[in-house]
């Protein structure tokens, strides 16, 4: 008879060969069933609040259900349609050599500032495509970027977990930052002034500051997300503001209390950006589950959903007119419109060559900017 063939070793060089467990006799069969019918206190009370969570939180939208008396399209039905809005491509602003991340209009005025993974902030003059300032930033990844009520200091996050402010007073361009702030644990997703020595700002490391840039000292801190906070707005009077979080949640805080007022659920996937109706009354937030969602706050629930199907990206920022009719999202490569009483899409801007990652609407309402990963921004109206 021919000697059996020796067994192939099928395992990668280095990984150790384990060598399988001789099976368990009839006595150690029985020590593990034993073993599993023992119950872990522990374990039985976790199941037990789980399950009491769970239940308060089915009860708590049954009441929310209870009290909607419809959604905002339904009572809009007597108001007629919107024509189809037409925005034009005014002014193409090149300058950046990598993906723009953030751009902020400067209060008042037609300037602004746009951030640049080639580690550079911008700061425009729109009406002639010219460039007024050009700051070096010491990390590249910047995310975020905010302007002071009067236009002197602009301030800048990313990456490096730090706030950066510089000032814009006089004609020399700014060399380093006048100010860091860095006592946050994450990335810096969002930044929003209260005044010329106060500012907010939301993180990676799943809260939200409120900073004094004078003193350099964090003066609240927002905990009661879960998970990273992507963005945050304020509303225009600075008293209160929310945030989206990457735990699908969006609360509500005042400035002067560390404790969430309000917490807004409904969307599956993370929710991205997040910006204030101009009446203060309610807020929209973008997420990645290709829908954006509008809050009103009195009611504590949605009152419109508006979806984009077939996105790769997610929803990448959100914007509303002046007053408020038009909400202007960031889909991928372009800049959807849509009738915010009627839930309708009603123009699209097109032109850009890669995902648009910022915009926003200009305080005179007449202008919006949009900012892509293709390098460039464009003006529209």
């Amino acid at each position: 008879m021919a000697d059996a063939a020796p067994m192939e070793n099928h395992h990668p060089p280095g990984t150790p060969i384990v060598t399988p467990a001789t099976p368990a006799g009839p006595e150690a069969t029985h020590e593990n069933e034993n073993n599993n019918a023992a119950v872990d206190p522990e374990n039985e009370q976790v199941q037990e609040l789980e399950s009491e969570l769970s239940k308060l939180k089915d009860k708590l939208q049954s009441e929310r259900e209870a009290v909607c008396d419809g959604m905002l399209n339904d009572t809009a039905t007597s108001l007629d349609n919107l024509t189809r809005v037409r925005l034009k491509t005014r002014r193409t602003l090149n300058g950046h050599a990598a993906a723009i991340y953030t751009m902020c209009w400067r209060p008042e005025s037609h300037e602004m500032v746009s951030g640049s993974q080639d580690g550079k902030l911008l700061i425009w003059d729109t009406h002639t495509n010219n460039k007024i300032n050009i700051i070096t930033l010491k990390c590249p990844w910047v995310m975020s970027s905010g302007f002071a009520p009067s236009g002197n200091f602009v301030a800048s996050g990313g990456h490096d977990n730090a706030v950066s402010i510089y000032g814009l007073k006089g004609e020399m361009l700014p060399e380093k930052p006048i100010a860091q702030l860095t006592d946050h644990n994450g990335f810096i997703s969002s930044i929003r002034y209260i005044d010329d020595t106060q500012l907010l700002c939301s993180s990676g490391d799943n809260s939200s500051a409120l900073w004094d840039s004078n003193c350099g000292t964090k003066l609240t801190s927002y905990e009661g997300h879960t998970a990273e906070v992507m963005g945050l707005a304020g509303s225009s009077d600075n008293t209160v503001f929310v945030s989206g979080s990457c735990d699908r949640t969006a609360k509500l805080w005042d400035v002067r209390d560390k404790v969430a007022k309000q917490t807004f659920t409904g969307h599956d996937l993370d929710i991205n950006s997040i910006a204030f109706f101009p009446s203060d009354r309610a807020f929209v937030t973008g997420s990645d589950d290709n829908s954006c969602k509008l809050y009103d706050i009195r009611s504590d629930q949605a009152v419109a959903t508006y979806t984009q199907l077939n996105l790769n990206y997610g929803i990448g920022a959100v914007s509303f007119s002046k007053s408020g009719r038009l909400l202007f999202v960031a889909c991928d490569l372009d800049v959807l419109i849509w009738d915010t009483l009627k839930s309708l899409k009603v123009g699209i801007l097109s032109g850009h060559e890669a995902r648009v990652s910022c915009l926003g609407v200009n305080s005179d309402g007449n202008a919006v900017c949009s900012g892509s990963w293709d390098a460039k921004l464009k003006i529209w109206n």
